[in-house]
């Protein structure tokens, strides 16, 4: 059975084209031999959808593009898709954080996630309810039946151990699967970055491997939505929790994977990047949310202020290695606290990054805005510098 692991970065509420991204990877996966795609956690929606799941006719699109997704399948392939389940009753909250089981001319609810985090950055007992049974999907697939246990996420943070304990009475997702003879344990994520967290999931999957005896796959969502960022950073481990396949960090990936059944590792169909660097993964990421928030909002072009100092030189590579130097305009605004080492480091930052910069004395500005508030301030106004240190800096005594 050769896996497809799409690493997909969607547009929060945009059903049809979140479809239409599933629909050109699974076209990928199956030219290149696949029979099951696996789509990162509501994947047709994008993560994190908020409040637009509280919109009946989104909820009802929603219907008719899986329908379309199931009569455009390729044939003898099966999609997993990230989806948003009406619970029917009519109350509040009305929905799982589910997947569908997409194939040829039909779809089926295969998966509901049983923990929803509600903590930090997510609120999801607002709109979900919680999955209330293990998920276990059996497909007949080259002459056997494979065993695949499935799990959404926050499922797979449940080792106390290295969580520091659990609410009590909360469910254990793993734990409920570990006497299932899974063939594989499926999770599929939308996990924002973290430093240090990367090496937490995958800490998290090889318990995880460990207590129900078989390989993890871990598929996570990449991309920035607003103030999150997703770095991917999706992984295959084998039973006892070796790492077998890494994708690529903080950019859209799809790889293979094929395991055999009885063994506890097997090689990668396609190479993938390795781990990289944490300072490397760090500045991948920031360049994806800035690249992502500009796109994903309609932004064309960035204006940034160039001071010479290390803060907005910083700034400067980041948003020039998102959006490219034509896209980028660098200003110096000179004050009469500027020191002329400042002035040329900015000059010569903007000529290495190749972009276009002007340059605005706002000293001019200071002096009108002194003068409307010295009346206020009892008559004491700013002073311009008179000297600048000796120690090169370029600060002021």
């Amino acid at each position: 059975m050769r896996l497809a692991l799409a690493q997909l970065n969607p547009l929060v509420g945009d059903l049809e084209g979140n479809g239409r991204r599933i629909l050109a990877a699974a076209d990928r996966a199956r030219a290149a031999g696949a029979v099951l795609v696996l789509t990162p956690e509501l994947s047709l929606w994008g993560y994190p959808p908020r409040d637009l799941l509280l919109r009946p006719a989104l909820i009802r699109h929603q219907q008719q593009v899986l329908e379309d997704l199931a009569a455009a399948c390729p044939a003898d392939l099966a999609v997993l898709v990230g989806m948003a389940e009406p619970a029917g009753g009519g109350g509040h909250p009305g929905l799982y954080n589910a997947l569908a089981l997409v194939e040829r001319g039909g779809w089926r609810v295969v998966c509901r996630k049983r923990l929803l985090p509600s903590y930090d950055v997510f609120d999801e007992r607002r709109y979900f309810l919680p999955g209330d049974a293990p998920a276990l999907l059996e497909l007949p697939l080259g002459g056997r039946t494979w065993r695949l246990g499935l799990t959404i996420c926050e499922d797979l943070w449940v080792a106390e151990d290295l969580l520091g304990g659990r609410p009590p009475g909360a469910a254990d997702p793993i734990g409920d699967l570990a006497d299932r003879r899974l063939d594989l344990l499926l999770n599929l994520s939308a996990s924002p970055f973290g430093r240090q967290k990367g090496e937490v999931r995958q800490r998290l999957a090889a318990r995880a491997a460990e207590r129900v005896g078989a390989p993890v796959v871990y598929l996570n969502q990449v991309g920035g939505n607003d103030e999150l960022v997703f770095d991917g950073a999706s992984f295959v481990l084998d039973r006892s929790g070796r790492p077998l396949l890494r994708l690529a960090c903080a950019a859209e990936d799809l790889a293979l994977w094929e395991p055999e059944p009885g063994e506890e590792a097997a090689a990668p169909a396609t190479p993938a990047p390795p781990a990289p660097d944490p300072w490397e993964q760090l500045l991948r990421v920031l360049v994806l949310g800035v690249r992502d928030y500009t796109g994903k909002c309609g932004f064309q072009r960035a204006l940034l202020g160039l001071s010479g100092g290390i803060d907005s030189a910083l700034v400067a590579v980041i948003a020039t290695a998102a959006l490219g130097p034509e896209r980028v305009h660098a200003l110096r605004m000179p004050s009469p606290f500027s020191s002329a080492g400042s002035l040329d480091d900015a000059a010569a930052l903007a000529g290495r990054l190749g972009l276009q910069m002007s340059t605005l004395p706002i000293a001019p500005l200071m002096e009108a805005f002194a003068a409307a508030l010295t009346p206020a301030l009892g008559g004491h106004r700013w002073a311009s510098p008179r000297r600048t240190c000796s120690r090169g800096s370029g600060a002021h005594c």
